[in-house]
């Protein structure tokens, strides 16, 4: 039960922070219990790294002449950076919360951020399918949930639940290889999971990453958006991003992988130039998580399933300072300078271990061009970490020292991932791998200030050409982002809408009795005239 406890002190906490609103308490008081019941389950964590933990289990069909399926948690080398760095990103959520004291301090978004992270901390525990299952359910409803009770726009609402309802394709792919497996007399386990089998997880994951097929996650954004939508964001990915490292090296027969990952570099590619090209950080941040998603994914394809977690961890902590980091000023450059470095890649820095996923011997193209999307996300990084962000209010020197506060120690999270966390540990990794995308983000970022500032870049913009290209561009992003399938999904559920509304008026009419009925006379007839055979 050890394992289980950080979940459960943070769902206590979240319980005791709606308590405390309806009782009236004062709001620094409730921010000051969120604050310390998620410190300790991150030193929980934190704590147990360098102890063993016995894993919870339990049985689903325990039962005389049944097949007893295990549902198991564990804190191990895979589940422990993401717990970790879970529980270091809500914290400093918590922490950042303190410069918006003033306009949008909302106790219930820490609640639900408590409990949103406690899900998605029994979610990467998860290490058997069914466990699995039982907690993607658990984190897509919570996030639901949130997202349904605070957006007012019905087609929010819409788009949210027809995105979920994409998300059951991966829980239902998973109940797939547990049948299949069963169907040859055994029971599914991720660690040794059969091609077939390892295969079909591989694609439940993809698909509730939003990779193959490609496509966006939830897009609508809260009003607590630096937040509880930086929470809701990126705790869903990790839920899906463990099992990858599980994944035997042989996920996939050799005859998959070329088209396998030809798609992934059209996932990460896309997610990279659009994150940076994106006005704003908030407005990019689906196109962030495909990007690292997509290189997961190759990494897993390519039979390095432990690069995995470096490349999931860089998601969440350093995508959090991104999203967190909504006031750049002079100050604060080590901050930005710091996160950069923790991405680059380069020897004995968090990101190292995660380099072979996208370069194994021999080198070939597939190599050049993730190494090219890799320069391209480190350019975009760096272009929104230094976009001017200030919202402008005067605020108490305490606030931005906690601020600061919180950033750093969501930086410092990632250096104790790498140091003490990773399946393979700190380490030099390929050096000139890292050194091309270095390069390859210098260019680029250079370009396009030179390209912003130039007279010629202005001369160029009114040029025919390039804007016929930008016209083929918004139309590759428009059949990109899958706006036209939530249409056409809204459109048919409409119908369906429309179909069981009349069908209930008949049945509920005057004539309800006689037309239920005239069904059944009609259903027993085509059953004795021979029809079901």
């Amino acid at each position: 039960m050890l394992v289980l406890l950080p979940v459960a002190i943070l769902i206590l906490t979240g319980l005791a922070v709606v308590g405390m609103q309806r009782a009236k308490i004062k709001i620094g008081y409730i921010w000051l219990a969120s604050l310390a019941g998620s410190v300790a389950a991150w030193i929980m964590l934190l704590v147990v790294n360098w102890d063993t933990v016995s894993p919870f289990t339990t049985a689903f069909g325990n039962l005389p002449g049944s097949t007893a399926y295990p549902i198991v948690f564990d804190l191990d080398r895979f589940s422990w950076p993401y717990a970790f760095s879970l529980t270091g990103l809500l914290v400093t959520v918590l922490l950042t919360a303190a410069i918006r004291f003033q306009k949008q301090s909302n106790p219930a978004a820490w609640a639900f951020a408590l409990l949103i992270t406690a899900a998605g901390l029994l979610a990467v525990l998860a290490t058997t399918p069914l466990a699995i299952i039982l907690t993607w359910t658990a984190v897509d409803l919570a996030e639901v949930a949130v997202l349904v009770l605070s957006e007012r726009d019905k087609s929010l609402n819409q788009r949210t639940i027809l995105a979920f309802i994409a998300r059951i394709g991966g829980i239902i792919l998973v109940l797939w290889a547990i049948i299949s497996t069963r169907v040859s007399g055994s029971v599914l386990e991720i660690t040794n999971a059969a091609p077939p089998q390892s295969m079909i997880l591989l694609l439940a994951c993809s698909l509730r990453l939003g990779v193959i097929p490609l496509h966006l996650p939830f897009t609508s954004e809260l009003m607590t958006r630096r937040g509880l939508g930086t929470i809701l964001r990126l705790v869903p990915p990790a839920a899906s991003l463990v099992i990858l490292g599980r994944l035997p090296a042989a996920v996939i027969s050799p005859s998959y992988a070329v088209p396998v990952l030809l798609l992934c570099t059209i996932a990460a590619g896309y997610g990279a130039m659009m994150w940076l090209s994106s006005k704003d950080d908030l407005e990019g941040r689906p196109f962030w998580m495909i990007a690292l998603s997509g290189l997961a994914i190759a990494a897993s394809v390519r039979g390095q399933p432990e690069s995995v977690p470096a490349w999931g961890v860089a998601m969440i902590i350093v995508g959090g300072v991104v999203f967190l980091f909504s006031e750049s000023r002079k100050s604060f450059l080590p901050i930005p300078i710091a996160a950069l470095l923790g991405l680059s890649g380069l020897p004995f820095t968090p990101l190292a271990s995660g380099l072979p996923g996208i370069s194994v011997y021999p080198f070939n193209l597939p190599d050049i061009f993730f190494i090219m999307v890799f320069g391209i996300l480190l350019a975009g990084t760096y272009r929104q970490l230094m976009a001017k962000r200030q919202s402008g209010e005067v605020l108490e020197r305490w606030m931005l020292a906690v601020y600061i506060f919180g950033l750093v120690f969501l930086l410092l999270c990632h250096w104790i991932i790498g140091l003490f966390g990773m399946p393979t540990g700190l380490q030099a990794g390929i050096w000139w791998v890292a050194l091309g995308a270095d390069l390859i983000a210098v260019i680029v970022v250079f370009a396009i200030q030179w390209w912003e500032k130039s007279k010629l870049g202005v001369f160029l913009q009114n040029d025919p050409h390039l804007k016929t290209g930008r016209k083929v561009w918004n139309i590759f992003v428009a059949v990109f982002n899958f706006d036209w399938l939530y249409i056409a999904l809204g459109w048919i559920l409409g119908i369906l809408q429309r179909l069981v509304l009349f069908i209930t008026r008949l049945l509920e009419g005057e004539g309800g009795v006689l037309w239920t009925l005239l069904l059944i006379i009609l259903l027993a007839t085509y059953v004795m005239s021979g029809g079901s055979k």
